[in-house]
């Protein structure tokens, strides 16, 4: 029996595209990985923020209710720090009289990240 020319044409080709095929999955499965990484990070990132803005939110919304801001005279600043188990807060409140205002400065250490907050609060005379 005499073979042709041609006849392992069809097998290489078979061949090259299994290898084709195997290159482009391998790259595929990697892309995959490094986008599950990158989503864990995202989400990391996603919940200290949550948290590092409740805490500054928390502050803000006390110093809007508290009454006795339109009672002071003269600028104060008050400067208070406190540590859990994975946040650490620093909060700097200036209660600016004169300008009828108070400045909320927040930092929150959370979960590896460093956030920093700024919030001017107007201060009104409450009646009743």
């Amino acid at each position: 029996m005499r073979l042709r020319e041609k006849s392992g044409g069809a097998m290489v080709f078979v061949i090259l595209m299994l290898c084709l095929l195997a290159v482009l999955s391998t790259g595929f499965l990697t892309m995959i990985q490094a986008a599950c990484r990158s989503g864990a990070e995202n989400g990391r990132y996603a919940r200290s923020l949550v948290m590092a803005r409740s805490v500054h939110q928390s502050v803000c919304r006390r110093l809007e209710e508290a009454e006795w801001l339109a009672d002071e005279e003269e600028t104060k600043e008050i400067y208070g720090e406190g540590e859990t188990e994975d946040v650490k807060a620093e909060i700097r409140i200036l209660v600016l009289p004169e300008e009828d205002q108070a400045e909320v400065s927040t930092e929150v250490s959370c979960g590896g990240f460093h956030f920093s907050f700024f919030t001017r609060i107007p201060v009104e005379e409450r009646e009743g």
